[in-house]
Order: C-alpha cells, then sequence, then structure tokens
C-alpha cells in the first residue's frame, strides 16, 4: 500500500510540474491584460447572448437572487438525496 501512496504523489508532483509551466505563462498573460482567450471567449458570448452594455441595478438584483435561488435548491436537493447516493458510492470505492 505505501508503494502505491508512493507512485500516487510522484505522479501527481511531475504532473505539477509538467503543468506549471503553460499555466505560469497563461495566468501572466492574463495578468499582462493581453487578450489570452479572445478566440474562444467572443463565440461563448456571442452563443450566452451577452451584451456588452451595463446592467441596470434591479436586472442585477434580480440576476443575483435567480442564481441565488438556483444554488440553494441544487444544494438542498444534494442533502436530500445524499442518503440514497451512498451506498451506490461506497460499492464502487
Amino acid at each position: 500500500m505505501a508503494a502505491n501512496a508512493f507512485l500516487l504523489i510522484a505522479f501527481y508532483l511531475v504532473l505539477l510540474m509538467v503543468l506549471a509551466q503553460p499555466f505560469g505563462r497563461g495566468l501572466a498573460a492574463l495578468v499582462a491584460d493581453k487578450p489570452v482567450f479572445a478566440r474562444l471567449e467572443a463565440p461563448l458570448w456571442r452563443l450566452l447572448g451577452a451584451q456588452q452594455s451595463e446592467m441596470r441595478w434591479p436586472h442585477y438584483l434580480l440576476a443575483i437572487l435567480l442564481f441565488n435561488a438556483l444554488g440553494f435548491v441544487v444544494l438542498l436537493t444534494i442533502l436530500l438525496m445524499q442518503g440514497s447516493f451512498s451506498a451506490q458510492f461506497c460499492l464502487m470505492v
């Protein structure tokens, strides 16, 4: 079991070292305010229907309240269904 844990930690460290350089460059470009993901963002914003104009406060308030209500419903559903899923997850491990 100790060898398995050692291999898992070694794999994690190697993966961390491999991914540190590309993620570091990407974060540096974002901080420098360069258009890193502009090619991906433009179609996404168009698909989602985002607009350049700012929201007025009633629209913003409604968006925040709806987002929080949706999050509440999702988390409450997870909490209430927690007992029924536990047996299935125990079998998977």
